[in-house]
């Protein structure tokens, strides 16, 4: 799974929600980390039990925003 896959899903509606272990490699850090990231709230989930859910329409617009904010604090001119 790539950011790609997750754009189409979100376009065609194909699939609402994707695993941590799917989304974790896309951000590019540790699975850890990504855990902690669901935990404090950080990165939009849904919980249903011990089961993480990522929502991938509000996932991609994270992904976006973190992208934005990493941009702006080591380059203001890079985030527009």
């Amino acid at each position: 799974m790539n950011l790609e896959d997750l754009r189409r899903w979100e376009r065609t509606g194909e699939r609402a929600t994707v695993r941590p272990e799917q989304a974790y490699p896309i951000v590019g850090c540790s699975r850890g980390s990504f855990y902690r990231g669901l935990r404090d709230g950080t990165i939009p989930s849904l919980r249903l039990g011990k089961c993480y859910l990522i929502p991938v329409g509000p996932f991609l617009n994270w992904l976006g925003a973190s992208r934005n904010e990493i941009a702006e604090q080591t380059d203001p001119g890079l985030a527009r």
